[in-house]
């Protein structure tokens, strides 16, 4: 995820990449003053919040703040942070409330999904909005540990079936590496009717009850 793969290929000379005389005096001395190792801290950023620092002990554990506009308009109730994680990588992390679904959306590849916490599923597809227009349905359940790479220009809609919230780490490769980059939304309300069921069915089925509200597929309402 990192920008060193495209380097290495770009320079094909090991020794003028390792053999460098790049002073790393600067790094140590952060090293040993705790920058590098304490939690990171929470700064404002356009578009949200971003945790600033170089470790997360339990990511799992940190309290993700509420009411930025990025997370709120990606689904009901959806929490999240970005995190500074260096130059041109993209990375957030975020949440799904209970009983609840994030709206389906695309971007290009290389996006790198791991599950932090709760059970869920996801759908993959590629063509049109819509899920009756699709090319291919893919259905894939997951848990901890669990790792999603939605291929280049495919819908995914993450799916929280578990009584505790959900909660994801997101990387993207460096910007530039991966061309086109445009992310694209599917509103609840358009949406084919059949994820609904699919969803309400799936929470039934583990005696969960299903915390979206008709008014979400009425139209008159953006989260």
């Amino acid at each position: 995820m990192t920008q060193l793969p495209l380097i290495m290929n770009a320079m094909n000379d090991r020794q003028f990449l390792f053999n460098t005389r790049f002073s790393f005096e600067e790094f140590s001395s952060s090293m040993a003053s705790g920058k590098y190792t304490d939690e990171p801290t929470m700064v404002e950023s356009e578009g949200g919040a971003k945790w600033k620092g170089y470790v997360v002990r339990d990511i799992s554990r940190l309290e993700l703040p509420t009411g930025h506009k990025f997370f709120s308009q990606r689904g009901v109730g959806t929490k999240g942070i970005h995190v500074d994680s260096g130059p041109g990588l993209r990375t957030h992390v975020s949440e799904i409330p209970v009983a609840t679904y994030k709206k389906a959306h695309m971007h290009g590849p290389s996006a790198q999904i791991l599950i932090i916490k709760g059970e869920g599923y996801s759908l993959m597809w590629y063509g049109p909005i819509g899920w009756s227009q699709a090319e291919e349905k893919v259905r894939i359940d997951w848990k901890p540990g669990f790792l999603l790479v939605p291929p280049d220009r495919w819908w995914h809609q993450h799916f929280n079936v578990s009584g505790e919230p959900a909660r994801y780490i997101a990387i993207h490769s460096p910007v530039g590496h991966i061309g086109e980059q445009t992310f694209t939304q599917i509103e609840y309300h358009e949406e084919d009717p059949a994820i609904r069921k699919i969803y309400e069915e799936e929470l039934k089925r583990r005696g969960l009850e299903s915390k979206m509200g008709p008014e979400l597929y009425s139209g008159s309402l953006r989260h």
